[in-house]
Formats: C-alpha cells, structure tokens, sequence
C-alpha cells in the first residue's frame, strides 16, 4: 500500500475516532441535562409521560412559507408548564432551533403571547404536532441534516404521545425539491456544509438555493465555492464536557 494510500485511511480513522469521541461525550452530556431538568420539574420520565397536555399548537402558514413555530406544552403536577419549542424549516433544514420553557401559567401565558405576535399559531393535536416533528427530522437526515443539539430536550415535552396516531403525511421541500434559504443566524461555514450535502446527495440540481437579501458579510459572496466536509453540523470547538459539579439548569 502507497504512503499516500496510507495518510488517507489514517485520516478518515482519525476523524472517525473524533467523531465517536464527540458522540459519547454528547450522550453523557445529554444524560446529565435530562436528570437536571427532571430534579428542576420534581417528576420523573413516567410521571412526566402522564402529565396532561396544555396545549398543542403549530404556525398556521408553515408549509407556504417554509418555517415556522411547532410547540407542545404540558401541565406539571405542580401546576407549571413544560412546553418543549420548536423552530422547523420544512423546505430544508429540518429543526432549526430548540428549546424548553418551564414557567408558571402566567408567565407561560406571557411568553406564549409573544411567540403568537410574530407568527401567527393555531391549535393542533398533540399527535399533529409530534408526528410533523417526526416527519420534518426524517426529511432533514435524508438530506444530511440533524436536529438542533437541544432538540432532545424539548422532545421530553412530547413523551407518551403517540404519532402514529395522526395518520397524516406531509410534504416537505418546495416544488418537490428542497429549498435553502439561509437565515439571518445561519453562517457561512454551516450552509457551506449543507450545500455540499445537498450536492452530493442530490446533484447540482437536486435543490434550489436562494442567497440572503441585503447580508453584510462578504464571505456570502463564495459561499457557492463549496465542497464536501465529513464534519457533523453541531460540531464545534467548544463541544467540550463540563465539570462533574458544574450547575447546570434547563
């Protein structure tokens, strides 16, 4: 075997091992933050599994404009609310943005007023809106893309719900092809390694991208002169474990 021959395999076994060591540490990290949230809810998985839902909405335009809001609250035994919020692209990118709100009811009501003055939400079933979770998540990893790392946290939202139960099927993508439309906190780097998945998995016209209007940074201007990079889309260099007895809070 050529010593070229061998540099490649010693790479890709390198950034293998990398990645294996970043998945393990994400696992512990994620156990750690699931014990947290469930000693700051005073419920476990079970309990939490039965707790009623509150509500249940989704953005009433999501699949004409291609994203939108997707949230699931619960009621805790102590009266609060535990609702896990959803930020989905339905034309690419799967879930964008993740995250959990533990409030009062009023607070809740407050914070819930807000999200519905920048979007407008209907009600939907909770198995609505577990199963278009589901089906947005398959379509992104089809394309290469995985969930906001927070989004197993504000799926806890979801336990015991069952989405099977809505029977529907969406359609995902614009005109029967993903669409990227980069947002204002996508940065170059992250939709360079996205455009390279959609080429490579779908070909130069498997997709259609659109440049964002009026963006102040010039490294848009190459973001086209893109190739494929084996790097997970949450993989940064402060992926780090913290400290065994750092605080740590949902």
């Amino acid at each position: 075997m050529g010593k070229d021959r061998r540099r490649v395999l010693h790479s890709r076994a390198q950034k293998q091992a990398r990645r294996n060591a970043r998945k393990k540490r994400r696992a512990r990290t994620r156990e750690r933050q699931e014990r947290s949230i469930f000693s700051h809810i005073g419920c476990t998985r079970a309990e939490l599994a039965q707790t009623p839902v509150h509500g249940a909405w989704v953005s009433a335009n999501l699949f004409k404009q291609g994203i939108g809001s997707a949230v699931i609250a619960r009621r805790l035994p102590d009266g609060r609310i535990f609702a896990g919020v959803l930020l989905l692209d339905v034309h690419c990118q799967g879930v964008k943005d993740a995250y959990l709100v533990v409030e009062p009811l009023s607070r809740f009501e407050e914070f819930f007023a807000k999200l519905s003055s920048s979007t407008y939400i209907q009600p939907q079933s909770p198995e609505y809106v577990a199963a278009l979770a589901e089906q947005t998540i398959e379509f992104a990893r089809r394309l290469g893309i995985e969930p906001h790392e927070d989004y197993n946290d504000a799926a806890l939202a979801f336990l015991g719900i069952d989405a099977a139960a809505c029977g529907e099927t969406f359609v995902f993508g614009h005109d029967g092809k993903p669409l990227l439309i980069p947002g204002p906190h996508d940065s170059p780097t992250r939709i360079r390694r996205i455009l390279a998945e959609l080429k490579a998995r779908l070909g130069p016209d498997g997709f259609e991208f659109v440049l964002p209007m009026g963006d102040p940074y010039v490294e848009w201007e190459a973001v086209e002169d893109f190739e494929t990079e084996e790097e997970d889309f949450y993989d940064d260099a402060d992926d780090e474990e913290p400290p065994e007895d750092s605080p740590e809070t949902p």
